[in-house]
């Protein structure tokens, strides 16, 4: 992320927002996990990772209950799947909310080529509708791999061959995959 120094230019509008004093970078945020289930029990939840099997996380108060006990109408959209090896977790945080949607197959896992932009029209028609106030989780697909399939075409802005000073000992098929991940992130700054 060129956001937090990284040398090639993924974040241009979060970049821009960021000068325009309509962005603020958190230097010092770390995550609970390095993966996206434990990460986000955390964070949707009152559970940490340090209750370990003390209390079972789904029995923990959420931040969706405290949204909506605080008079919030909540919504979940997402362009990840809603149940799968690596989703049952994230989807009971979506069947809390009042109203959710999935793009596409909501059980393609990994494997779904939905671009995350799909989300954006639904979104919109949300922050237009008169239910106030709102609470809203946009689930994107982002990063994930394979990264190219995570954006369309016109972000192919980096190329393999970007990367033979700084990583010459990689293999050209291992340049690309750093191309494509760069590419991928320069897609999430446009949804974002």
């Amino acid at each position: 992320s060129s956001l937090y120094g990284y040398e090639k230019e993924t974040n241009s509008l979060l970049g821009k927002l960021e000068s325009d004093n309509a962005l603020f970078v958190y230097e010092k945020a770390t995550s609970a996990s390095l993966s996206t289930i434990p990460s986000i029990k955390s964070i949707m939840t009152s559970y940490t990772n340090s209750m370990s099997d003390s209390i079972e996380w789904f029995r923990c108060l959420t931040l969706i209950e405290v949204m909506q006990k605080a008079g919030y109408k909540t919504y979940w959209f997402s362009n990840q799947s809603k149940t799968g090896i690596y989703d049952n977790e994230v989807g009971r945080f979506a069947d809390l909310c009042d109203e959710q949607f999935f793009v596409g197959n909501k059980h393609g896992g990994l494997e779904r080529n939905s671009l995350d932009e799909e989300l954006l029209p639904v979104v919109e028609i949300c922050l237009f509708d008169a239910a106030s106030p709102k609470f809203i989780v946009v689930q994107l697909m982002g990063s994930h791999s394979e990264y190219k399939k995570r954006y369309p075409s016109a972000f192919s802005k980096f190329k393999g061959g970007d990367y033979i000073d700084s990583h010459l000992h990689l293999s050209s098929d291992k340049r690309q995959v750093l191309a494509e991940y760069d590419n991928s992130i320069s897609y999430n700054d446009s949804v974002v």
